[in-house]
């Protein structure tokens, strides 16, 4: 059912509801999907916010988030840790209003949230130069890259990880804290494995510890990747502690891991 559409720069935005769930399409592409009558919000986008359990929830107190969407990552992010600050960035400000009206991403309902209209790769440019003034401003806990657009029906990555020498991966290393977790959706595996040192893939600068995370009804494949290393028992150790022996099936039932690294 669709419960709101706009046309706008040439762009045709919809809601549609479905059971709990709402979604939201931009030109006819399922770019995010957020439930908050359950602990998983289903489709991919669990992917992009659990992964914070492979670090003690208590410890995610800066987050980034490139790509906003709807915003359904940064909701449940909202819910479940108590972060200083959770950072959004969408070149779509359509996007932005639409986490901020429908999805509760605005100053009254989510104080720590804030959003931005802007160009994610030259926002995170611009926010490295700044913090390299000020030396004892610390990185994130968690950046979460879903920069994608849409081509001919099809999602397509805004920025590879490998063009120009590996700049994107560069940039993203320098914005984390030294224990923190990037959370990259790729467009394959191979991807995510050019992330992670070891591989036939690997690039320059790869990281030394990574997860592949896959659900079975979606071609995605996310990597979890950090300098520090991450292992499913603490994942499971921190959803348990946090939200039960139950949540902890209800991810593994809907995500499949894969150690990289």
């Amino acid at each position: 059912m669709i419960v709101w559409e706009r046309f706008a720069a040439g762009n045709h935005y919809q809601l549609r509801k479905a059971g709990q769930s709402i979604r939201l399409y931009r030109n006819q592409v399922f770019h995010s999907q957020y439930n908050g009558a359950r602990l998983l919000n289903g489709g991919v986008w669990d992917m992009l916010w659990l992964p914070l359990f492979f670090r003690p929830p208590q410890s995610i107190k800066k987050v980034l988030v490139l790509g906003v969407g709807a915003g359904a990552a940064i909701k449940k992010l909202s819910e479940h840790i108590d972060a200083d600050k959770i950072v959004g960035i969408d070149i779509d400000k359509v996007h932005i209003g639409v986490a901020k009206k429908f999805v509760g991403l605005n100053a009254k309902q989510a104080p720590e949230v804030s959003l931005h209209h802007a160009d994610a790769i030259e926002w995170l440019a611009d926010d490295n130069r700044a913090n390299k003034k000020q030396s004892n401003k610390a990185g994130f806990d968690l950046i979460i890259d879903d920069l994608f657009y849409e081509q001919k029906g099809e999602p397509m990555r805004a920025v590879s990880f490998a063009s120009n020498k590996q700049a994107w991966l560069k940039e993203l290393k320098r914005a984390l804290a030294p224990k923190g977790i990037l959370v990259a959706n790729c467009v394959s595996r191979a991807e995510g494995q050019s992330l992670v040192s070891g591989h036939k893939q690997s690039l320059p600068g790869s990281f030394e510890f990574a997860y592949q995370l896959r659900s079975p009804n979606f071609d995605n494949s996310f990597c979890v990747a950090s300098r520090q290393m991450l292992t499913i028992k603490d994942w499971r150790n921190h959803l348990q502690s946090a939200l039960g022996t139950s949540s902890v099936k209800r991810a593994e039932d809907a995500i499949k891991f894969k150690r990289l690294a």
